[in-house]
């Protein structure tokens, strides 16, 4: 498992940043936020990263802070939202504004976000909730 790398940003694209590290181009699918973080082509970056191993295709992901990232695993686990439907996510809220809408319940903002239906949304606020109020203590007393 590759938990975070060191290198030089080489290329950005729209979810995508590739990071040469060692001699060897590493493409990170990611959110706009994290490609803001890392800046411009050229720059020394570190990213922190999820490994998806499937039969078919292994991805990388590659995150900014590790605040980031821990949101998009724990989306990971909701049952119908992949890589894609997280980092859509992600790129629209932040770690903390994320956190916020599912501990209020708020299906409504999170259908905003594009690929994100209404049942979906639903499933993420039940799936999540408790999980996030537990971890985060400054939510324990929203709504």
């Amino acid at each position: 498992m590759i938990y975070s790398f060191h290198g030089i940003l080489t290329e950005k694209e729209p979810n995508l940043a590739v990071i040469e590290c060692g001699g060897v181009g590493y493409a990170c699918r990611t959110t706009n936020t994290t490609l803001s973080a890392l800046g411009e082509i050229g720059n020394d970056v570190r990213v922190y990263t999820h490994m998806n191993v499937r039969e078919d295709a292994v991805e990388l992901f590659g995150f900014a802070d590790k605040n980031e990232l821990k949101c998009f695993q724990m989306l990971l686990t909701v049952s119908g939202i992949g890589g894609k439907a997280a980092l859509a996510i992600l790129s629209d809220l932040t770690p903390n504004k994320f956190a916020l809408l599912v501990a209020s319940g708020d299906s409504t903002a999170l259908t905003k976000v594009k690929g994100i239906g209404k049942k979906s949304a639903e499933r993420i606020i039940l799936d999540l909730k408790d999980k996030l109020l537990k971890s985060n203590p400054i939510l324990q007393d929203a709504p």
